[in-house]
């Protein structure tokens, strides 16, 4: 075998031969990186017809987070097969230099940490070539970086894996049984890649960071890594001398290596695990018993809010202070269960007129006690400051919304919010369909954001800016009363704009450090408004603001008037027009109809919800391609039936029915948007307009929720009679139901 040759290529000897195993050599390795550029290559540019329906080119950025993901194990397998050859290397420049092993093992290792680095570098600029999108200098000299780091730590790795083992077959045999103990219990272990060896934090990139987000958790575990390589070098160390030495070796300098690395991987592990968990609601018993002690207990209701955020960049930390008016429900109530703010710290909270009261702390919720009680329909006014900033590297959370020159901060981060103990518990019975979808509360309002004159800020509501002194004073508010649910970003944004059908302003809000693609992404929000206002009630609000948004926070969200899609999917590219993406037509169509479908339609926290948003939402951005001639329906049809019934072979006896769906999964959006749109052929391709009518007779008042089931009802009723028996095969049934 070609591997058990290179085994014993030897550097050292000059006969023509051992030239020849030479040639051989370097041959093998060119031939064994281009197949790893290739490779790598391959996955980067792989059809994504498959998944969406049509193909995409990923955003420079995304192409270098998947090929960092991808990368390090191809690399370890490079790596392995390459050991006894970089084994040789090593000790042929230790006798050609005269110096310990030990060094040239280490400039072995980096040295071949380097030629690997060649291939992602390769393959990502082979997929999306040298774009304008692509990230600065300092951002792509940084990742690399990093990325040489690791490698350099999982060869020598490897290196001491084939020193001790002696054997090539050997160490492949330890390497592949390392992977697989890693696999099953590295989870358990917090290890955080199948490599486990030199594994950090995901590098996650986006365009309002020059660094890579949680670069400063990578590494602390990087230094716990590189005092785990110095630990296994000293062991090679120790033993590499004679039987005299051994001993006295490990016990100067292995030895308290070892000691160094426990202390290093328990300090990191607490400091992880105690930022993770610190938000975690807790599991004791006393939580439990104050649940179930107060199941019957009716919750408090938001009715008004004031919210004032201080943005302060160079500390990376966001100041609130916070003013809620709750309303009491028909009877007396004398506990009230609150969500703490899912990112705030130092939060200091009192009420105002209440009384006496007192605080039980269980983690992520809060239980008031009111022992003189609170009165039917009376009004709490409750007041709380805190600051939203890291509390250390670990804290993820924060450091994907929180940036030295943007904020995004949702309504959980800044609100407490007020939750009925029978929907936290567990069981959650008893938390049925008096809540919305959203579990959110109407109300009116405001949101005032203070942030230097540079910065723009993006929420719900009515704007009035204001300067104040060298800093902006945006106040948001909102006199009729909406669902609080929002998204509050401040930056130096770079804006578009295009006018809708009824006046509606298209407003989308990009990063500064984006590549500008004209009024496209502007231009394509008007497009799909003027399509659904074709079908549907008009759009209520004044304003449609699109805003791109770090990837860490999800990949789309619709709030009411606003909606915030990543900068991944915002950056994602047609390979065939080089423009703007088909994803991202399809997922902002998507996230669109919401305005509909989830802000004027509002479901009961009940059975069905999930098809009354999700599946509504998906069917309708199918309907949007098709009219563009992206993708036709019957396409779409096919795609979303072969995703369901994949999805269907591993729910099996867990798959409900359509009308029982209450969570957003493949149920949702794959049979879901199946059965819309088998629903509009067999209609005749008028379930667009149908919908149109139907929501006018059920979106009712502004303060109720629409219950799922009366909709379906409706919605197969307003079908021809002679495709209602396969409709309510597709709603009520599992299966594909045609």
């Amino acid at each position: 075998m070609l591997l058990d040759r290179l085994d014993t290529f030897d550097f050292t000897a000059e006969v023509t031969a051992t030239k020849r195993t030479a040639g051989l050599y370097y041959a093998t390795a060119l031939i064994g990186l281009a197949g790893y550029t290739g490779v790598a290559a391959w996955i980067l540019s792989t059809n994504t017809a498959r998944i969406y329906g049509f193909p995409i080119i990923h955003d420079p950025r995304t192409a270098i987070e998947i090929a960092l993901q991808i990368c390090p194990m191809m690399a370890a397998i490079v790596l392995v097969l390459f050991s006894s050859a970089r084994d040789r290397l090593a000790r042929h420049w230790s006798v050609q230099a005269g110096t310990h092993l030990i060094p040239m093992y280490l400039a072995v290792s980096v040295l071949s940490a380097a030629v690997i680095l060649l291939a992602p570098s390769i393959a990502v600029a082979t997929v999306c070539g040298f774009h304008a999108s692509m990230p600065a200098p300092m951002t792509l000299v940084w990742v690399a970086a990093e990325f040489l780091f690791d490698l350099t730590l999982i060869g020598i790795f490897t290196a001491v894996l084939y020193r001790l083992s002696g054997k090539l077959w050997l160490t492949i045999l330890l390497f592949f049984s390392y992977i697989a103990v890693v696999v099953a219990a590295g989870e358990r272990w917090g290890i955080t890649s199948y490599i486990g060896f030199g594994s950090t934090v995901p590098v996650m990139l986006t365009t309002y960071s020059a660094a890579p987000l949680y670069d400063g958790a990578g590494w602390l575990l990087r230094g716990y890594w590189t005092s785990v390589t110095f630990f296994l070098l000293s062991i090679l160390y120790s033993f590499d001398s004679s039987r005299s030495l051994r001993w006295r070796r490990f016990l100067t300098v292995s030895a308290p290596l070892l000691i160094i690395c426990v202390l290093t991987g328990s300090l990191t592990f607490r400091l992880q695990q105690s930022t993770n968990t610190e938000r975690q609601p807790s599991a004791s018993v006393q939580l439990n018993a104050a649940l179930l002690a107060d199941a019957s207990t009716p919750r408090l209701h938001l009715a008004n809010l004031d919210i004032r955020l201080t943005y302060s960049p160079s500390e990376q930390a966001v100041g609130v202070q916070g003013t809620l008016t709750f309303t009491v429900p028909d009877r007396p109530v004398r506990t009230a269960w609150f969500a703490r703010p899912a990112l705030m710290r130092d939060d200091k909270l009192q009420f105002m007129d209440a009384g006496a009261f007192s605080v039980q702390s269980f983690g992520k919720y809060v239980r008031v006690t009111f022992p003189g009680g609170l009165s039917p329909a009376k009004t709490v006014v409750m007041q709380y400051t805190g600051t939203i900033r890291s509390a250390s590297s670990f804290d993820l959370p924060v450091q994907a919304k929180v940036f030295d020159n943007a904020f995004f901060l949702t309504d959980t981060d800044v609100l407490w919010t007020a939750r009925q103990a029978a929907c936290i518990a567990s069981s959650q019975k008893g938390c049925g369909p008096e809540e919305n979808y959203l579990m959110s509360d109407r109300a009116t309002g405001a949101i005032t954001v203070v942030a230097p004159d540079r910065f723009t800020a993006v929420t719900v509501g009515e704007a009035v800016r204001k300067p104040v002194r060298s800093r902006v004073e945006s106040v948001f508010s909102f006199p009729t009363a909406r669902l609080t649910t929002f998204l509050i970003a401040c930056a130096p944004f770079h804006e578009t704009e295009a006018v809708a059908k009824n006046g509606v302003r298209v407003r989308v809000f990009r990063s500064s450090l984006s590549s500008a693609d004209g009024d496209s992404e502007a231009n394509l929000g008007k497009a799909i408004l003027d399509f659904y206002q074709d079908f549907w009630p008009g759009y209520p609000r004044r304003e449609l603001d699109v805003v791109e948004t770090p990837a860490p926070n999800g990949e789309a969200v619709s709030y009411d008037g606003l909606l915030a899609i990543s900068d991944k999917i915002i950056g994602s590219r047609s390979p065939i027009s080089g423009g703007i993406s088909n994803l991202l037509e399809f997922v902002m169509a998507h996230e669109i109809a919401h305005q509909w479908w989830g802000y004027r339609i509002v479901p009961s926290r009940a059975p069905g919800s999930t098809f009354l948003t999700e599946s509504m939402a998906q069917f309708s951005a199918y309907k949007f391609l098709s009219s563009r001639g992206i993708l036709s329906e019957q396409d779409a049809l096919a795609n979303e039936n072969r995703r369901y019934m994949k999805a269907r072979s591993r729910l099996r006896s867990a798959e409900i029915p359509l009308s029982q769906a209450q969570t957003g999964d493949e149920l949702a959006y794959n049979k879901g948007a199946f059965a819309l749109l088998s629903l509009d052929n067999l209609s005749g391709g008028l379930l667009m307009t149908r919908l149109g009518a139907l929501m006018q007779a059920h979106s009712g008042a502004s303060l109720t929720n629409t219950m799922p089931d009366p909709f379906l009802v409706s919605l197969i009723d307003a079908l021809p009679e002679g495709s209602r028996p396969t409709a309510n095969r597709l709603v009520y049934s599992t299966g594909a139901g045609i």
